[in-house]
């Protein structure tokens, strides 16, 4: 039985480049892209913030902590 190849996260990068990328799966045959990460804007607050999967986790950490924006 062979072991699979681990998932390679991408590093956090500068919120000035605010591009998404792909995380893939190397196990598949073309390999499959399992979610995005990058920057995206808070839907409460509009404050961009670096999200591990983009299309799943739509708002900052302060805004899910019911937390004013002000306060940080």
């Amino acid at each position: 039985m062979t072991e699979g190849r681990d998932i390679v996260e991408p590093l956090m990068w500068h919120p000035p480049d605010a591009k998404r990328v792909p995380v893939l799966d190397p196990n598949t045959s073309p390999p499959r892209v399992i979610r995005y990460v990058g920057w995206r804007p808070c839907i409460r607050c509009g404050r961009k913030f670096f999200s591990r999967d983009v299309a799943g986790v739509r708002m900052c950490l302060p805004c899910k902590e019911n937390r004013r924006a002000d306060d940080w």
